[in-house]
């Protein structure tokens, strides 16, 4: 089957072993070419976007890769790791009888997402998948540095600014 993909526009062909899959998934064939589809699939993952937003548990102000007028649940990450939920209340039942993305959907809104990962960091709120690291802004996916900002993929530095894939950088005197 030929198909013109609804964002690049190109054409492109679905096999027929693949419209049987998405027939027995009860999945409608795709509209979009295989590399457009790869970039929507990547598209929802969010690195370096923060946002001002309410616990949806405590109600208090926090930080969090999640905009405000999310579906589903964002608990402060102190609160995500914590003992006041409980992640099974959360299950549902898979019922054959519906569409399985329908129900997988259903639950994705229902189970509460953590608002950042920020592990044993001190002054350094502003900054997702960090760990171990003191008096930084705007680092992400970053481990044990000191006095960074606006930084990607930063391993044990010190005053490091506006980089990409810094490692064990110290100023000299």
């Amino acid at each position: 089957m030929q198909k013109i993909c609804k964002t690049c526009k190109r054409k492109f062909e679905i096999k027929q072993e693949d419209l049987n899959f998405y027939e027995k998934m009860k999945a409608p064939a795709p509209n979009y070419c295989p590399e457009c589809r790869v970039a929507r699939r990547l598209a929802f993952r969010n690195e370096r976007t923060l946002y001002k937003r309410t616990c949806s548990k405590s109600g208090k102000q926090i930080i969090s890769l999640y905009a405000e007028n999310t579906p589903f649940p964002v608990y402060d990450q102190h609160i995500w790791w914590g003992d006041d939920w409980e992640a099974l209340d959360y299950g549902q039942d898979y019922d054959p009888s519906r569409p399985f993305f329908e129900q997988l959907k259903e639950l994705k809104n229902k189970v509460p997402r953590i608002s950042l990962l920020n592990i044993t960091s001190v002054n350094s709120d502003y900054g997702n998948n960090v760990e171990d690291s003191k008096n930084c802004y705007l680092i992400f996916a970053a481990q044990k540095n000191e006095d960074c900002m606006y930084g990607r993929l930063l391993y044990r530095n010190r005053f490091v600014i506006d980089s990409d894939v810094v490692q064990d950088s110290e100023p000299q005197d």
